[in-house]
């Protein structure tokens, strides 16, 4: 089974078509589920042998309602807490990555292959 997305980093070698990717928001369609995400490409040098390689990773945000134990009056509740998770792409993730034709969900599309 192909990893398509993961939490552990990928280097891949850097292309224009990578390039164009960064900043992009991106729908993500796993299975059942789908999410909105932002593409970012970083071109860290690591230091071993995988030096001018990049990587390209989504970040999804997500909010989690945050528990009010006990309301006083005139009192706000507190705010919902931001969460962010990071996954990086493998090459045969970017190679599937399309325009997305309907762009109100993303400029770009990923709908991971259920095997």
């Amino acid at each position: 089974m192909i990893d398509y997305l993961t939490e552990t980093r990928i280097w891949l070698l850097p292309s224009p078509r990578i390039g164009l990717l960064q900043g992009k928001s991106i729908l993500i369609v796993d299975g059942e589920s789908e999410y909105q995400s932002r593409v970012d490409v970083s071109y860290d040098q690591p230091t071993n042998s995988e030096s001018g390689s990049c990587t390209v990773s989504a970040l999804q945000a997500f909010e989690d309602d945050a528990f009010w134990v006990t309301p006083l009056p005139d009192t706000m509740p507190p705010p919902s807490q931001t969460h962010y998770k990071k996954q990086f792409f493998s090459q045969a993730a970017v190679d599937l990555i399309r325009d997305n034709i309907e762009e109100s969900h993303g400029e770009l599309l990923l709908v991971i292959p259920q095997e």
